[in-house]
C-alpha cells in the first residue's frame, strides 16, 4: 500500500507514465492523474474568470497574457492529438492549449464524462484567438472525448 501511494504521488504530474511500475495497481495511479487534471481545470477556469489584478500569478506559472499569441508548436501538438509539452509553452494561451491537450491523456471514462459535463474545454478555449486552426484543434479534442465517452 505504501508503494502504491508513493508511486501515485511521484507519477501524478509526469508527461508520460513509465513503462514499468513497482506497485501492482496502475489503475489507482491513473485515477490520481485524472483527478489532478480535473482539479487543475477547475482552478484554472475559475481563475481566468477573475479580473487580471486578482489572479494568482503562480497559477499561470508566470506566462505572459498575450491575447492574440499562440505558439505554433503548442497548436501543432494539440492539432495532432498529442500532449503539449510544457517546455514549448511561451504564453498564457499556450498554457490553455496544454491544458486542453490533457483531454487526450485521461484514462477513466468517468473523468472524461465529468470534463464534458463541466465544460472545462470550452471555458479554456473561450479566451483563445478566434482562428480556424485553433477552433479545429479544440473541436478535435472535444470530439475525441465524446467519441470515447459514448
Amino acid at each position: 500500500e505504501q508503494l502504491l501511494i508513493e508511486e501515485a504521488v511521484r507519477f501524478h504530474n509526469l508527461l508520460e507514465l513509465p513503462g514499468k511500475f513497482r506497485s501492482p495497481d496502475q489503475l489507482f495511479i491513473k485515477l490520481i492523474r485524472d483527478a489532478d487534471k480535473l482539479d487543475i481545470w477547475r482552478v484554472f477556469t475559475e481563475l481566468q474568470n477573475l479580473p487580471p489584478h486578482q489572479r494568482a500569478s503562480a497559477a499561470t506559472l508566470g506566462f505572459a497574457d498575450l491575447p492574440e499569441v499562440v505558439s505554433a508548436a503548442c497548436l501543432d501538438s494539440l492539432a495532432a492529438g498529442t500532449i503539449v509539452r510544457l517546455d514549448s509553452v511561451r504564453t498564457l494561451n499556450d498554457l490553455r492549449l496544454l491544458q486542453i491537450s490533457w483531454a487526450y491523456d485521461l484514462t477513466c471514462a468517468t473523468a472524461r464524462k465529468i470534463l464534458l459535463e463541466r465544460g472545462y474545454i470550452p471555458a479554456l478555449a473561450a479566451p483563445l484567438p478566434e482562428r480556424e486552426d485553433i477552433g479545429t484543434a479544440v473541436s478535435a479534442a472535444l470530439s475525441s472525448l465524446a467519441a470515447i465517452s459514448a
